[in-house]
């Protein structure tokens, strides 16, 4: 501070001591010494967490000496600690009078300010001082706050940028992070430091309060309650804790503890409008409707107290004003003070909502949907804007667009969206706007009037795959309003959704014969028609759809659909490319359009169409267009590129486990094993229950002989399901990888004990083969079989295993009694063209094309140009043979087939070749004695090709 400012301070110490000073009894010295005995005894009580009696005596050591620095500035903390802003700013300034270092006083008093709300004067006044690390950094942060009170988002993450970059240990920087973090929509990610913040600082109360807001944002409110507690803990003032733990406690229908904790708050701050606030929450909950009213009432009074430009002023305080005034009811001053809020921040979701329902109210439903359109741009998927929406266009007769929104709202969106929403309306939670709007909600929820209400609860519950609970809401929804179309259809959504589709049926038939042009209607009975395998009713109904309504993208691409499932793949790319020219910027199209060309193995135009929509999607960075982007790219051969888009895919992801396994098998397929097991690693963090991953991970670590973190992990599958085959499976899969075939049966053995599963029986019959032989292996797969007849993939293992017993009769008659039950089984036809093409039959070049026009997977396709060569036709089998091979260059077989067809070709220095590079790998396969024969006739005088040499000859130059 400037010389000036400072004689002020002292002159306000002077003005506040005044009369302490006046001389008494004993000497100044021993008055001194008194005061000086008791900073000390308060010091010794507030490092033991002993707050009020570190304050008493503090208070007395003050009245023996009013200028004793050290007092003045651990009792500025203790305010700081007792949310009590003002008073920590005047004991600060006094300490800065009476000459303390601006380093002890310069981040007190930061926080004194932010606890007011003093943030322009924050900013304006204080800054790093350039001299230690960890001030600067804690300074940054703390002016980030500063600059979130303000809404400066931009100013913000730049200063917590800043002080991560100066110091990452410090835990407001820490923090600050966080807050960068939610500032971007990474929750997941925001969470990951939240739990370190508290690592670093277990007694910070600011940590626990924002770990438990993003655990309860997760959806685990009982753990965040914890989290809220141990902030309470930490600092029984800290007002955001408190109103979180009663929040939390609400939400998990702890009414009795709820109303004791609110107790507890009103005590610390009996005049803050916040807590009566909380105490009408938990009143409404406890259904005491007229006490809630009447604390609500108290509340206005308390707030209309504050001098208007002080609400006005002060954003928190403004919203609050809004709630409140709309909680009573008193409409148009609600209406004035959520006007004013929005005028300033234009870009606020929950404000929308409330004056939304505000202008439902009144009947004004068209000033209802013009405010709340600009709401779903700025906050895509919430369900309270989009039921809001669905609830106005109702009233306004706009029954199709009604019922469009209210799809939306069950179907948008994934869990980092959701959360967002969350985010959003939970602003004054997490210390910058006022109470939550769920807090609202459970004041209101239970209130029938707001039907809207039961719009959101039913588009909820189906979002969570509560389907039984969205059908019940549902049918209440139907109860009060049974003609309402938009109801209907939902009811029906959420039947089908619920595995009843008879009763989704009825509803959405009831909603056509109320109204025949009801388009979503049409639509959910089209997509029932593509679930029960009837495309072509399913094709009829949306032809009548597409003749009323030519532009409905979402009838194109149920069109596409309907013709794929009947397997007129033109006809479908041409529907789909409709619904692109329709919507350009729709990424479900495209993702369908994508993988659709793939199918048709037309693999550059799926690569163009996912190209051009991720130019025009309005989320470039949507995971399902990443990922069908790269399985364009991978089926183009340009696996690094895929590499790339997988990564980007993988940070995008935060911790959502599904999405992670979903990017890691295709890195695996682009080749990138170490980007999979880092997107699994990071999984496995994040939600370390999600077995698939777990299982995924284990069998990565195998394939690239991480044995020891593989039998970690099985270890704790172990432990951690000791009654499923899980662990014994992967250690199986280890031993088998290492070469330890008798100790790969005894896992596989045990595990089949555990649970008789298909892909166990299987793995166990190949182990067998491997350790008794093909004979031994093959009887026990029939004995299988014969008691698990409907097992269809051990009786194809069992046909593979009695063709190589040389029973191709009988193997041949397993997979005919397969495509008889199943005629598109692809590996039953791959199987069987190789059992023809051993006897020589012509048949084989026939099922290998069926088996590649149904999946032209790697293998399939070495197939296919295996026969083909074998059937003489060499140049079209060489094709499919590079193709193979270029979507499964390690697999040998297809190296050796290759080089035959080479060798038939007359090109016999190219067969060499390919030849040499396959005997570089260590591998083994079923024709490795062919390819030595092979070798051996193209070069005769050189080395056989299984590492040892013959007497007399030269090692091959590899």
């Amino acid at each position: 501070m400037n010389p000036r400012t400072r004689l002020a301070s002292i002159l306000l110490c002077l003005a506040l001591f005044g009369g302490a000073c006046v001389a008494v009894a004993q000497s100044a010295g021993e008055s001194k010494g008194r005061a000086s005995a008791l900073y000390e005894k308060a010091l010794v009580e507030f490092n033991l967490g002993q707050t009020r009696a570190a304050y008493i005596h503090l208070k007395n050591a003050l009245l023996q000496d009013p200028f004793l620095l050290s007092a003045h500035l651990l009792l500025g903390k203790i305010y700081i600690q007792l949310g009590q802003g003002d008073k920590a700013e005047k004991e600060l300034l006094i300490a800065d009078g009476l000459g303390a270092h601006q380093s002890l006083t310069l981040i007190p008093l930061a926080r004194a300010y932010l606890l007011q709300g003093k943030a322009e004067q924050l900013l304006a006044e204080l800054f790093p001082l350039g001299t230690l690390v960890e001030e600067d950094a804690e300074l940054l942060a703390l002016r980030g706050q500063a600059s979130l009170q303000l809404e400066q988002f931009y100013d913000a993450q730049r200063s917590f940028t800043q002080a991560w970059e100066k110091n990452p240990n410090n835990v407001s920087a820490v923090l600050g992070r966080i807050h960068v973090l939610l500032l971007k929509g990474d929750l997941n990610e925001a969470d990951f430091y939240a739990r370190r913040a508290v690592e670093l600082a277990p007694e910070n109360p600011h940590a626990w309060f924002l770990k438990g807001s993003l655990t309860r944002g997760l959806g685990d409110t009982a753990s965040a309650l914890r989290d809220f507690e141990r902030a309470v803990q930490a600092l029984p003032a800290y007002l955001p804790a408190q109103i979180a733990r009663v929040s939390a406690l609400l939400e998990l229908g702890r009414l009795e503890a709820a109303q004791a904790a609110a107790e507890e708050t009103i005590k610390l701050y009996p005049r803050d409008p916040r807590t009566l606030y909380l105490k009408a929450a938990v009143q409404a909950r406890r259904q005491a409707m007229d006490e809630a009213r009447e604390t609500l009432k108290q509340t206005e009074a308390l707030i209309f107290q504050l001098p208007r430009e002080l609400i006005e002023g002060h954003p928190p305080t403004l919203l609050l004003a809004g709630m409140v005034t709309y909680s009573l009811k008193h409409w148009a001053q609600a209406t004035a003070y959520l006007r004013l809020f929005l005028e300033k921040f234009p870009d606020t979701v929950g404000p929308r909502t409330l004056l939304a329902h505000i202008y439902l109210q009144r009947d004004q439903s068209e000033e209802a949907v013009k405010l709340l359109e600009p709401a779903l741009g700025l906050a895509p998927g919430d369900q309270q804007v989009l039921s809001l929406l669905a609830e106005a266009n109702m009233r306004e007769r706009q029954y199709v667009k009604a019922s469009n929104y209210l799809q939306q709202a069950a179907a948008a969106g994934d869990d980092n969206l959701v959360l967002r929403t969350q985010r959003a309306v939970n602003q004054f939670g997490l210390g910058r706007k006022a109470q939550s709007i769920e807090e609202l909600g459970a004041v209101f929820g239970s209130n029938p009037e707001y039907e809207n209400a039961g719009a959101t609860l039913v588009v909820v519950d189906l979002k969570e795959r509560r389907y039984d609970e969205a059908v019940a809401a549902a049918r209440t929804l139907l109860q009060g309003s049974p003609d309402n179309l938009s109801y209907l259809n939902l009811y029906g959504v959420a039947q089908l959704a619920a595995g009843q589709p008879e009763a989704a049926r009825w509803a959405f038939n009831l909603a056509l014969a109320l109204d025949w042009r009801f388009v979503p209607a049409q639509l959910n009975l089209a997509e029932l028609e593509l679930r029960e395998k009837r495309p072509e009713a399913a094709r009829e109904r949306l032809r009548l759809v597409l003749a009323r309504n030519p532009d409905q993208v979402s009838a194109m691409l149920m069109l596409a659909r309907a013709f794929d499932q009947q397997g007129d793949h033109e006809q479908a790319r041409d529907w789909a490319q409709r619904a692109v020219g329709a919507d350009p910027g729709a990424v479900p199209v495209a993702v369908y359009l994508t993988d659709l060309l793939l199918k048709m193995k037309r693999s550059e135009d799926a690569l163009q169409a996912a190209q051009s929509i991720e130019l025009r999607a309005a989320d470039p960075d949507d995971l399902a267009l990443l990922a069908a982007l790269s399985r364009a790219y991978i089926a183009n051969g340009r696996r690094a590129t895929a590499q790339v888009v997988l990564t980007r895919g993988s940070s995008l992801a935060g911790y959502n486990a599904a999405s992670l396994l979903e990017i890691a098998t295709l890195q695996r397929q682009a080749g990138d094993l170490n980007g999979a097991i880092w997107s699994l690693e990071k999984a496995v963090s994040g939600q370390p229950r999600f077995l698939p991953t777990r299982l995924k991970l284990g069998e990565i670590y195998t394939e690239v002989g991480k044995f020891p973190q593989a039998e970690e992990l099985a270890q704790a599958l172990l432990k951690d399901f000791p009654k499923e085959p899980y662990g014994e499976h992967l250690l199986g899969t280890i031993a088998r990888a290492q070469g330890k075939d008798a100790q790969a049966l005894e896992h596989f053995t045990q595990a089949l004990k555990m649970r008789e599963s298909p892909v166990l029986a299987v793995r166990t019959y190949e182990t067998l083969r491997a350790v008794q032989g093909t004979g031994a292996a093959v009887d026990f797969l029939k004995r299988w079989v014969d008691k698990h007849p409907d097992d269809e993939i051990a009786r194809q293992a069992l046909a593979e295993g009695l063709v190589r017993g040389g029973r191709t009769n009988e193997a041949k008659e397993i997979y005919q009694r397969v495509l008889a039950r199943a005629p598109d089984n692809a590996t039953a036809l791959n199987n069987l063209a190789l059992v023809y093409a051993r006897e020589g039959g012509p048949k084989a070049i026939e099922f290998a094309r069926k088996a590649y026009a149904l999946v032209p997977a790697p293998e399939i396709t070495d197939t296919l140009g295996w026969v083909l060569v074998q059937g003489g036709q060499v140049e079209e089998g060489l094709k499919y043979l590079r193709e193979a091979q270029s979507r499964a260059a390690a697999a040998p077989g297809v190296g050796y087939h290759i080089a035959y067809a080479l060798e038939r070709l007359g090109r016999k220095d190219e067969a060499l070749r390919e030849l040499k590079i396959l005997f570089q790998k260590e591998s083994d396969f079923p024709e490795r004695d062919a390819a030595v024969a092979l070798r051996r006739q193209l070069e005769p005088r050189n080395a056989v090709p299984d590492g040892r040499r013959e007497p007399g000859l030269d090692p091959v130059a590899e």
